[in-house]
């Protein structure tokens, strides 16, 4: 766990000196040998990659649900919310954005696995052109050496 305050401070003109408290943390809970509970909550100043804002605060909520139904065959749920807010944008936008998702990843042996997820995520901006709705579906076969 944390609990700071961050600072930026930019040589433009356009852009106002920043400071907002951040914070985050993270719980794992075991519910049983084989299930396992993960929550974090985090808060923080991100830099923009725009001439026409000088970075963003995004608070985070994450859940992920992990179940081993057999040794090499793990199933997962996940699922959070995140709020951003620009500081000090020229258009203020702020959104909020949501997902679920599950996946089942699959050891094959001692290098390999495979996984197959499903996420959607929802975004909701108060510029309408910066809002959307996203289902993905993901495969992938993965060698670790």
């Amino acid at each position: 766990m944390y609990v700071g305050t961050e600072s930026r401070r930019y040589s433009s003109t356009g852009f106002g000196d920043e400071t907002v408290v951040d914070f985050g943390g993270e719980l794992s809970w075991y519910l049983s040998p084989i299930t396992s509970l993960q929550v974090s909550l985090a808060r923080g100043v991100e830099e923009a990659s725009s001439a026409t804002s000088s970075g963003y605060t995004e608070t985070a909520l994450d859940i992920d649900v992990e179940h081993e139904l057999r040794r090499n065959l793990l199933v997962a749920l996940r699922m959070g919310t995140a709020n951003i807010e620009d500081n000090g944008s020229v258009a203020n936008n702020a959104s909020d954005t949501y997902y679920i998702g599950a996946d089942a990843k699959y050891y094959i042996g001692r290098n390999w696995d495979m996984n197959v997820g499903l996420n959607y995520t929802d975004r909701d901006a108060d510029i309408a052109t910066d809002s959307y709705n996203q289902t993905l579906l993901q495969l992938s076969l993965r060698y670790v050496y």
